[in-house]
């Protein structure tokens, strides 16, 4: 199996599990180790992804990743569709 389906692999059986079991934790462990520059946003009101979970997650990252909060926003960003673009655009702008 190559890495590229080890990660679709975890990413489907975590949200399996967010979906069958709502209180369990969507581990997202694998990521961690990520030396890749990567850009996670994630919704302030996100249904899957709870804010206090997020920020232990966030603290664990390396120094390559960053976390943009947007306020207010579910894991769909309904409404906010703007935002994560220039959001997404300032971090690649200040990776090339």
């Amino acid at each position: 199996m190559t890495s590229g389906q080890q990660a679709d692999a975890a990413c489907r059986s975590a949200f399996h599990s967010s979906f069958v079991n709502r209180q369990s934790l969507i581990h997202f462990d694998f990521l961690i180790d990520n030396g890749k520059p990567t850009l996670y946003i994630i919704g302030t009101q996100d249904e899957f992804c709870p804010r206090d979970k997020m920020e232990l997650f966030a603290r664990r990252l390396p120094p390559t990743s960053a976390v943009s909060w947007v306020e207010g926003a579910d894991h769909f960003f309904a409404r906010q569709v703007d935002l994560v673009r220039d959001r997404v655009r300032e971090f690649l702008h200040a990776q090339f």
